[in-house]
């Protein structure tokens, strides 16, 4: 997502600042990073969702956590293969008109993808914590509303909303294959298109370092909020440990979820940090403050696209790791859907060849002994 707005905006902030045109730098060795880690990061990210959806659909009850938990895993997914298309030309040698004319017919599609379900994913975040700080603030607001209906609601809206910004880059990628006749100088967008396509590539640039601010601002206060409610519940406990008192204190809201919000967070804020510093970087270029350098670029994007990939791919290995009540339900889960039915089949199948194995052993032995009386009665009359 955030690699298309430095491509498709440095050549034309050369011309404008009045920077000199740079010729393409050789690539360096980390470019490889990002094209070499991106099948094994695709493979945990399949793996890791598709897992994150099935326990997480099947949780019985049902709270607006598995409605966040699920947007994310779907956009996640679908992020890790929005890259797939491009993978796959870089990698392969088949540059035949037949597979540029696939790609081509595609790749604005898949961009569009992977950029519309990179905003679901973050916003997703955003939303989650919002959630847990109203819980942890007001509970009893939160028991008053349908939360699941709500967070439905939220992740819709955000769909929604990921979808019209992104868009422009599905109108403007289709309107240059129509209209671009593959030789002479690029065609100039029409005047609406192009206000269209600047306010995109600013989006692009500053809602990541929105969105990151945000993130951090609302986990920030939400840990301090839970920090204060903790000392608040053991003071209250010393008080009535002093007193002899029968009642119990007020019980902790739900840990699990908080849980989960936290390792979402730390992901996001440790990978997501260098895409902020990048479009940072990118802002001031576009603003003719501070030139980016192709050679530059070429070390930052390769890092920024790996750190990226490990934010979309692994929640499912961190929630496993730092959380056994999801390790619990993974295992339930796998016992229910795999191990059980095959222990089963296996148990009947070799119980009905146990029974026959039994059944034939004490025929066979049945008629050894007749054989055995027949021959003691032959020679008791001889």
């Amino acid at each position: 997502m955030n690699s298309s707005f430095s491509t498709n905006t440095s050549h034309d902030t050369g011309l404008r600042c009045g920077w000199e045109l740079e010729s393409r730098p050789p690539r360096p060795n980390i470019f490889y990073l990002d094209f070499v880690s991106y099948p094994i990061l695709l493979v945990i990210a399949s793996a890791g969702n598709l897992l994150n959806f099935l326990v997480l659909g099947g949780e019985k009850p049902r709270t607006s956590k598995n409605v966040y938990l699920l947007a994310l895993a779907i956009g996640d997914f679908l992020y890790m293969w929005g890259g797939f298309l491009v993978f796959m030309k870089t990698i392969s040698s088949d540059h035949s008109e037949g597979f540029l004319a696939f790609f081509t017919s595609l790749h604005g599609f898949c961009t569009f993808t992977g950029e519309m379900a990179a905003f679901t994913s973050d916003w997703t975040v955003v939303a989650f914590s919002v959630d847990r700080f109203i819980a942890v603030k007001s509970p009893l607001r939160t028991k008053r509303v349908n939360a699941v209906k709500q967070a439905a609601h939220i992740v819709i809206g955000i769909i929604i909303s990921a979808f019209l910004i992104t868009l422009n880059r599905l109108v403007d990628y289709y309107w240059f294959i129509a209209n671009d006749a593959g030789y002479g100088p690029l065609p100039l967008r029409p005047w609406l298109l192009e206000r269209w396509h600047l306010l995109h590539v600013w989006l692009l640039a500053l809602l990541p370092i929105l969105t990151f601010l945000i993130v951090l601002l609302l986990n920030g206060t939400l840990l301090r909020l839970l920090v204060l409610k903790r000392r608040a519940r053991a003071a209250e406990l010393q008080v009535i440990v002093r007193s002899s008192k029968a009642n119990k204190p007020t019980p902790p809201s739900d840990r699990n979820a908080s849980v989960m919000l936290a390792v979402c967070v730390m992901l996001y804020l440790s990978t997501q940090s260098v895409a902020v510093w990048d479009n940072g970087l990118e802002i001031l270029d576009r603003a003719c403050v501070r030139r980016r350098t192709r050679l530059e670029r070429a070390h930052w994007v390769p890092v920024k696209n790996f750190l990226m990939g490990l934010n979309y791919s692994l929640n499912f290995v961190l929630y496993c790791a730092l959380n056994p009540s999801f390790r619990r339900m993974v295992k339930a889960h796998l016992n229910r859907s795999l191990g059980r039915s095959s222990l089963s089949t296996l148990w009947t199948s070799l119980s009905r060849k146990s029974v026959k194995t039994t059944g034939r052993r004490r025929y066979e032995t049945k008629m050894q002994a007749k054989h055995m009386a027949d021959d003691m009665r032959r020679c008791t009359s001889l």
